[in-house]
C-alpha cells in the first residue's frame, strides 16, 4: 500500500489533480453560492426588521396592544434571531475562504513527503491514521494463484481531526468527505459523491506475497 501511495504522489498529474479538486471543492463550499446565501439572509433580516418596526409603530399609533399583536411581535422576534444566527454562520463561511492554490501548496508540502513523515517515530496507530489520510477504500479479491487489491486513493489527502496545516482550516471541506470511519472500508461500491475525489490503483500479489505488480487503472 505504501508503494501505491508513493507512486501516486510521484505521478506528474498528482499536483494538477490536487489543484483542480481543491478549486472545485473551495468554490462549492465558499464560492459564489456561499456569498449569495449570505446576501439572501441579509435581505431576510432587513425585511423582518421592517415588519417589527411597522408593528411597533402601529401599536404606538393605535395605543392598543392586543394578544394578537403580542403574538405577532414574538413570532417576528424569533424569526429575527434565527435569521441573525444563520447570517452569522454564512458570513463566517465566506470569510473562511482560502484560495485553492494556497490550500494546494500547504497540502502538497505536508502530504507530498510521505516517507519523511512515516519515519518521524510514529506509533503503529499514528501510522494507521496517516494511511487513512491517503486511502479511502481497499477491496481485496482472491484466486487460487493471486491476491488482488483494488486501492482507492484520495486525489487530495484528507487530514485527520488531530492534524492541522498552518493557516489552513480544512474542516468544512473534510466534513464533506466520507472517510469510512476508523477502519478502511472493505466494500465493492463507492458513492457517486466520492468518485470525483478518488483515483483507483490495482495491486496484484503473487503467492506467497513476495512480489507485486502495480498498474494504474
Amino acid at each position: 500500500m505504501l508503494q501505491s501511495i508513493r507512486e501516486h504522489l510521484a505521478s506528474p498529474s498528482w499536483k494538477d489533480e490536487v489543484r483542480q479538486t481543491l478549486e472545485t471543492m473551495v468554490n462549492e463550499e465558499f464560492g459564489d453560492s456561499a456569498q449569495d446565501r449570505a446576501e439572501e439572509l441579509q435581505r431576510q433580516l432587513e425585511a423582518i426588521n421592517r415588519q417589527i418596526a411597522n408593528l411597533v409603530d402601529a401599536i404606538k399609533t393605535s395605543g392598543r396592544f392586543s394578544e394578537a399583536m403580542n403574538q405577532a411581535l414574538a413570532d417576528l422576534e424569533m424569526q429575527r434571531q434565527s435569521a441573525h444566527s444563520a447570517l452569522g454562520d454564512a458570513e463566517k463561511r465566506v470569510n473562511q475562504r482560502m484560495g485553492a492554490e494556497t490550500l494546494a501548496e500547504k497540502i502538497m508540502a505536508y502530504f507530498g513527503q510521505l516517507d519523511r513523515v512515516w519515519h518521524q517515530g510514529l506509533t503503529i496507530e499514528e501510522r494507521k491514521e496517516l494511511l487513512r489520510c491517503y486511502v479511502h477504500q481497499v477491496n481485496v479479491s482472491h484466486s487460487p494463484t493471486n491476491v488482488q487489491a483494488e486501492i482507492w486513493l484520495y486525489k487530495v489527502p484528507i487530514p485527520r481531526k488531530n492534524m492541522t496545516l498552518e493557516g489552513a482550516d480544512l474542516s468544512p471541506l473534510v466534513s464533506r468527505v466520507n472517510c469510512g470511519g476508523r477502519h478502511l472500508t472493505l466494500v465493492k461500491t463507492l458513492s457517486p459523491e466520492i468518485l470525483p475525489l478518488v483515483v483507483r490503483r490495482m495491486v496484484t500479489l503473487k503467492r506467497p506475497y513476495l512480489h507485486y505488480r502495480l498498474s494504474a487503472a
